[in-house]
């Protein structure tokens, strides 16, 4: 439960960090490209510690290419909803991607949870959809990058999951590796057809980013190796859903309604459920 905390802390920071970089407008492809290059230093540095194989490379590279296209784009559409509807409803539908994973794992791997736990995963997704629905969506481009935002952020946390499933626990890092080189290269195309030089705030904002994204998603793997998927991935969304609720009106002065709050009080009891459970 404790690397499911972790994962939790390390997956809000990083909607709080694209919130400060889009409240001065950063070059957003300057920003995402850093944060790769961070998240593959660390990951190899974690690859070298923990003595992973190199033939890691192979077993990683089915699941990490195409992982890496959805980690860039939903890293993409993820700065686009927090530029035009805040960090709290970026936060959001981002989190609703992991219905994705919950269904696939579910029909595909026969994962079930207890009763009790069951519970709280209602009470975790319904925490979700509440401070979800009843806000004005605007334009249509604002529609799109939602939308967007949960299918690529859903497939992205599933591929963490299908490499759990299939792949061995001690290569994770090589996994990880792949997965940031490939969106790496996916971001550098479009940071250089954007024409801008990095900037020093560039650069720190996506080192600040790059080692919470790396460990999100390594926690979040080694989670997984304990606990079922339909637990790990509400407490995951709803956990940092509400930390970013939380945080992003102590940091930023997001005003919380009596849904946000409410919203809180239910992931509370629902993290307490499941791990109860």
């Amino acid at each position: 439960m404790f690397s499911l905390l972790l994962a939790t802390v390390c997956s809000a920071s990083i909607a709080l960090f694209f919130k400060f970089s889009e409240g001065r407008k950063l070059n957003r492809y300057a920003v995402t490209s850093v944060n790769y290059v961070t998240a593959i230093v660390v990951s190899a540095l974690m690859a070298g510690a923990l003595g992973s194989p190199f033939t890691a490379w192979r077993a990683g590279a089915l699941v990490g290419v195409p992982a890496g296209v959805c980690f860039f784009l939903s890293f993409l559409y993820y700065q686009l909803s927090v530029r035009d509807s805040g960090a709290g409803l970026a936060g959001m539908f981002g989190k609703l991607g992991i219905l994705l994973p919950m269904l696939l794992s579910l029909v595909l791997w026969r994962e079930f949870p207890n009763l009790v736990q069951t519970v709280g995963i209602v009470l975790a997704v319904g925490a979700i959809g509440i401070v979800s629905a009843g806000r004005r969506m605007g334009e249509n481009s604002f529609h799109a990058a939602l939308l967007l935002l949960f299918l690529f952020g859903g497939l992205a946390e599933f591929s963490n999951k299908l490499f759990q499933k299939y792949g061995i626990s001690d290569q994770k890092a090589y996994f990880l590796m792949i997965v940031f080189s490939v969106a790496f290269l996916v971001s550098l195309t479009m940071t250089i057809r954007e024409g801008k030089l990095p900037t020093r705030a560039d650069i720190m904002t996506g080192i600040c980013v790059g080692v919470p994204n790396m460990f999100s998603s390594f926690f979040l793997i080694r989670a997984l190796d304990f606990l079922p998927t339909a637990v790990v991935f509400p407490v995951y969304s709803a956990g940092s859903m509400a930390l970013i609720l939380i945080l992003s009106r102590l940091l930023y002065k997001e005003a919380l309604s009596a849904k946000h709050y409410g919203a809180i009080m239910m992931t509370m009891i629902a993290l307490v459920m499941i791990n109860w459970g």
